[in-house]
């Protein structure tokens, strides 16, 4: 396939599914299977890195009044964007720690579509539990909280987890269930997003041509915007669970189409 088409191809899926409860990185990994990219390299994920943390940025900068909003309601004190600052800090110190121990082994790994498969299947059944099973406690922005949800994040580094699935789990957990739950999310994936964007274009921007980079970075943003701001409007326990079912047919596909 062309390589300008196959950045599109790439950009328009991981721009849908990075922000979906739907495993982005299996989705990635099937992709690979048919454009013969055994594992996720620098070729594949810098125009996506890009697009992600721009997708993002303009998200936010469109919802800035009901982000400040969100901020407001889960702060105990009268300096929300202080106690916001250091829940969004804490949640930063276990996923550092975890991938600058483990980043280059998984990323350098060719997994087998079996370990994605069953890696996908397993936090896809922890996602129903927390989504229907979990009691449910209160979110406050602390650093308590945010070392908590770290925890959580860090097990994005295993391709098929699903960072969004994590959040999402930590966050019903806590009690978020709304829309909210979309603002709180995005919000946290911010700096990751920023460090992922960095890191993947200067390993990955040296490989391909410039117009192959803007056209990835382009359509993964514009997808990643459209897909947020339909994950907002829509955004409910019924969509979660139906997200879920559309996980499990995902790892059926990973099974027995992917060999």
């Amino acid at each position: 396939m062309n390589p300008i088409l196959e950045r599109a191809v790439y950009g328009l899926t991981y721009g849908i599914v990075e922000f979906l409860p739907v495993a982005a990185s299996a989705h990635l990994y099937a992709l690979g299977r048919y454009f013969d990219h055994p594992k996720i390299v620098p070729l594949v994920m810098a125009p996506l890195g890009m697009g992600a943390f721009l997708a993002v940025s303009i998200f936010l900068l469109f919802n800035k009044s009901y982000t400040l909003a969100v901020i407001d309601e889960f702060s105990t004190t009268s300096k929300p964007k202080i106690d916001f600052l250091y829940f969004l800090a804490a949640s930063l110190i276990p996923v550092g720690v975890v991938f600058g121990l483990f980043m280059k082994p998984v990323l350098d790994r060719v997994y087998t579509h079996l370990e994605i498969g069953v890696i996908t299947l397993v936090f896809t059944l922890s996602f129903f539990f927390f989504i229907t099973g979990v009691k449910k406690t209160t979110l406050t922005f602390n650093f308590k909280s945010g070392l908590m949800l770290g925890l959580f994040q860090c097990f994005q580094i295993i391709p098929g987890a699903g960072r969004q699935s994590l959040v999402f789990s930590y966050l019903w957990w806590k009690g978020v269930s709304d829309k909210k739950a979309v603002i709180v999310s995005v919000m946290t994936l911010f700096p990751l997003l920023l460090g992922n964007a960095i890191f993947s274009t200067l390993k990955g921007l040296p490989l391909m041509s410039y117009s192959e980079y803007f056209i990835g970075v382009g359509v993964c943003t514009f997808s990643g915007v459209v897909g947020l701001s339909l994950l907002k409007h829509f955004f409910s326990e019924k969509l979660m669970l139906c997200l879920g079912v559309y996980r499990l047919v995902l790892v059926v596909f990973i099974f027995f189409f992917l060999k």
